[in-house]
């Protein structure tokens, strides 16, 4: 089955502000998910110093539930659940938005997650999950890659959609190692349920 409808995507970079540039694609499968980055919230930013990245994922007709998690080594941060299918209609696409800042408000590394329902060309809902992660107060978030290029997601496989590591500069400064990376990780599932963590390999918050 092919999608009757197209999905707008924007593509966005992490800056100052997050350049948008109109990218349209045509259906899929519905095996597949058609994504691409969008612009993220600037309500989101809170601070100057951060990491972060918005995609929105148009959603096939099976998908029931947005699982959306971020790691760190072994551990779950933060995890936001989302289902699709709500009181006043069906999503037709989510638009996720991930990343962190810090230090700021008194935490050190403000981690977020939030979820937005988009069909109809409106708004079905949606929310923000966050939480203030302990580590040495950094002064850079490195990203760990060059950035998000899947243009689709299989359903009920985990993506990761965005990494960083917190890291202090100057002299005698720490280099930050593998360990110390955050990952959002993005999953489709067609069934409700909670979300497989344990195929990540990672234990809960």
């Amino acid at each position: 089955m092919r999608f009757a409808k197209r999905f707008p995507f924007i593509a966005g970079s992490w800056q100052m502000r997050l350049l948008a540039v109109a990218v349209y694609a045509s259906g899929l499968a519905a095996a597949q998910a058609p994504v691409a980055t969008t612009s993220i919230s600037a309500d989101l930013l809170l601070a100057l110093l951060g990491s972060g990245t918005a995609i929105e994922i148009g959603l096939p007709d099976d998908v029931r539930v947005v699982h959306v998690v971020a790691t760190r080594a072994d551990e779950v941060i933060a995890q936001r659940t989302e289902i699709v299918v709500v009181s006043n209609g069906r999503a037709e696409s989510i638009v996720v938005s991930v990343g962190a800042v810090g230090p700021t408000l008194r935490c050190p590394l403000f981690v977020f997650i939030q979820v937005s329902l988009e069909g109809d060309g409106r708004g079905h809902g949606g929310g923000m999950n966050a939480s203030c992660t302990d580590v040495d107060a950094p002064v850079a978030l490195w990203p760990t890659h060059g950035g998000f290029s899947e243009r689709s997601f299989e359903v009920d496989t985990w993506y990761a959609v965005h990494g960083f590591m917190p890291a202090e500069l100057g002299a005698g400064a720490r280099r930050p190692t593998p360990d110390d990376a955050f990952v959002f990780h993005v999953f489709l599932a067609t069934a409700v349920g909670a979300a497989p963590i344990e195929e990540l390999g990672v234990g809960s918050h």
